[in-house]
């Protein structure tokens, strides 16, 4: 199969599972997500061709921006991350366009899994079990699957980083807020479509 054709292929499984996600999630008719998706990613693959980009990689970053702006809003909503947008985003990791062997997206995978695995279990152990939800380390590993070790593991490092920083704003503001009860998803899926356009234009 050509890049161009796993492209669109995997695009339109992602697309499939977020429209599910919609509806089961936030209600949204799949005869509404549907179309409004499709539209989006056809818009946004139009503008990065325009822009310069290949067909492959402006319809797998057209994917992406929406299966991240849901995991995002639904996080934010039900403090959950779909199965379904995890398996949209792992779909999407097949024919990411950074150039990556499957060796190393399989690697990336394993290492941002078990590094959230374990620290999922650390807070276990100290009875913090709503500190990080399983959704999260799905996510992390589907993240690591698309970006590759590094550029997973630097999205993570940004994500930690900004999440920390929205807590600490909260509780100085005087909002009854804590690291356990952010979610998580949200700096993920930012940080996720930030690095994916710095490897993408930056050649890396």
């Amino acid at each position: 199969m050509s890049p161009d054709a796993l492209a669109l292929f995997a695009a339109l499984v992602a697309l499939a599972l977020a429209a599910m996600a919609a509806r089961r999630e936030l209600a949204f008719p799949a005869y509404v997500s549907a179309p409004f998706l499709a539209l989006v990613v056809f818009v946004g693959a139009a503008t990065l061709i325009a822009l310069g980009t290949d067909l492959s990689a402006a319809v797998v970053l057209a994917a992406l921006l929406p299966i991240c702006v849901l995991t995002a809003e639904i996080d934010r909503r039900s403090h959950i991350i779909p199965n379904t947008l995890v398996a949209a985003l792992a779909t999407l990791a097949a024919a990411a366009p950074f150039g990556d062997a499957l060796s190393v997206r399989a690697i990336g995978a394993m290492l941002l899994g078990a590094i959230f695995l374990g620290v999922r279990s650390a807070f276990g152990l100290a009875g913090r079990d709503d500190a990080l939800g399983l959704g999260d380390v799905k996510l992390a590993a589907a993240i690591g699957a698309f970006l590759g070790p590094y550029y997973g593991a630097l999205a993570v490092a940004i994500a930690g980083m900004a999440t920390i920083a929205v807590v600490t704003v909260r509780v100085r503001e005087g909002a009854s807020a804590a690291l356990s009860g952010a979610p998580f998803g949200i700096g993920l899926s930012a940080a996720a479509i930030v690095i994916s356009a710095a490897r993408l234009w930056g050649g890396h």
